[in-house]
């Protein structure tokens, strides 16, 4: 009578174990790496022998599907830098994965996984932060061409961890607005841009980790020809050549026309026009 009850006491503490919910006992905690460096990632289960444990990722603005890394411990995907250990520790399991020569786009969530059912599952997760230089997105302003008065934004944007700070800088260290060497943010607005104002600007993303990125952008202002005449009174004497000049300043290049006496002039035996020069010969 004691064995039945004994042997009875067994079968219910088997039926009883193999019922057990599966858990999740540990995992690995956040981790923040160099490029190029490695990291261990460890999911350890109890009670999930019969059941599926999955690595997968998720891009950390869920732009995109999350990914399926691993299976127990077969790999899903073809990458050398990747490596699933599985270990057996008493009725524990621990999935170990392992990232080789990291690379930016490995930052993310890792997600370890007991499938009990279609809608049941078990999960864990560790954020992957990858240190590296700053870039600058493509969609950063580009080099433009405005008209005087016109209100000019400039955008700026980049990646990188830790986030990059923004700061805007002239070139050769020129005076921005309201008398600052320095502007700091991703966004920029002139309310009214004036001719004095075109150049090059240089955006500048750092983060403190190797050398800053920067994008460089040329703004060209158009605005109407401004004349100015060194000399208004000239004086020569008779059959000897006079030049008359002028400067202009104007975007685009305007063209230059010389008028004596309401008739406009051009080369001839008398007159030579050089530009802003004006020859007239032997007067």
């Amino acid at each position: 009578m004691k064995i039945v009850y004994g042997v009875l006491s067994m079968l219910c503490f088997n039926l009883a174990y193999s019922q057990m919910t599966p858990v999740i006992t540990h995992i690995s905690p956040n981790q923040i790496k160099d490029i190029g460096g490695a990291t261990e990632m460890a999911c350890t289960v109890s009670n999930a022998s019969n059941y599926y444990v999955l690595w997968m990722k998720l891009d950390l603005n869920k732009s995109i599907e999350p990914l399926l890394i691993s299976f127990k411990n077969t790999l899903n995907i073809k990458d050398s830098r990747l490596s699933i250990i599985q270990d057996s520790m008493m009725d524990e399991i621990r999935y170990t994965l392992q990232i080789y020569d990291i690379q930016e786009f490995d930052t993310g969530i890792y997600r370890c996984q007991i499938v009990i059912g279609l809608h049941n599952i078990i999960s864990a997760e560790v954020e992957l932060k990858v240190r590296g230089p700053p870039m600058i997105h493509e969609n950063s302003t580009a080099s433009m061409v405005v008209m005087e008065g016109q209100q000019v934004t400039l955008e700026c944007y980049a990646r990188g961890y830790p986030s990059p700070r923004i700061y805007w800088k002239r070139e050769n260290n020129g005076i921005l607005l309201a008398s600052r060497s320095i502007f700091k943010g991703n966004i920029w607005k002139i309310p009214a841009i004036r001719k004095e104002d075109r150049g090059s600007y240089t955006c500048i993303a750092a983060n403190g980790y190797n050398k800053p990125s920067q994008r460089r952008i040329a703004i060209q202002v158009e605005f109407a020809p401004i004349i100015t005449v060194p000399k208004r009174n000239l004086g020569q004497s008779l059959h000897n050549d006079m030049d008359i000049s002028c400067n202009v300043e104007a975007y685009p290049s305007p063209a230059i026309i010389w008028i004596n006496n309401n008739i406009q002039l051009s080369n001839n035996q008398h007159y030579r026009l050089v530009t802003t020069y004006l020859i007239v010969e032997s007067l």
